[in-house]
Parts: C-alpha cells; structure tokens; sequence
C-alpha cells in the first residue's frame, strides 16, 4: 500500500507542476493552454483507470488466496486427507484463472 500511495503522492505532485507551468508558460496564447490541458485531462483519465483496474485486479487476487488457504487449512486438517506424492487436488484451488493456471504448471 505504501507503493501506491508514494505513487499517487508523486502524481498529484507531477500534475500540479504541469498545470503551474502550463499556466505560467501560455498566459497569452489560449490556443495552447486549451491542447495542453485536454493532454493532461486525457492523461489524468488513464491515469486513473490504470488504478482502478489495478486495485479491482489485486482484490481479486488477495480474495483468491484466502479461499485457496481456507481450503488447504481444511485439507490437511484431516489426517489422510491430503496425499503428499500426489498434488493434483491442488489444482483449481483458487477458483481464479491467472492463479489456477500457475498453479496447474506447478503441480
């Protein structure tokens, strides 16, 4: 979480020296403060879909982990339960498609 945060500190910096020096830079040509700040919009915009889509992607995947330890905590709860020289019963274990694809070239 720190990552993100340093991240999004340092884009709200970078954003605000783009619109000080677009500012400061055009005062009298209104034609290039008008390009210059559709740009930074369009940026802002992509921007924050990549965090979104980010955030959504990693919850996903954090929910994912939780339901696969919740079934290996219920797997090797039981004695005999659980084959050690045979792993293919972890396969599908985190009802994820990323996930259960690295697992199934593990296993």
């Amino acid at each position: 979480m720190g990552k993100k945060l340093t991240n999004s500190i340092l884009f709200i910096a970078v954003f605000a020296a783009a619109v000080v020096m677009t500012i400061y830079v055009g005062q009298d040509a209104v034609s290039v403060l008008v390009y210059n700040f559709i740009f930074l919009g369009i940026m802002v915009v992509l921007y924050l879909v990549g965090l979104i889509g980010g955030m959504f992607r990693m919850n996903n995947i954090a929910a994912a982990i939780g339901r696969a330890t919740d079934t290996l905590v219920e797997v090797f709860k039981k004695a005999g339960k659980a084959d050690t020289r045979d792993l293919s019963y972890l396969n599908g274990i985190f009802n994820h498609k990323y996930l259960d694809k690295k697992m199934d070239n593990f296993t």
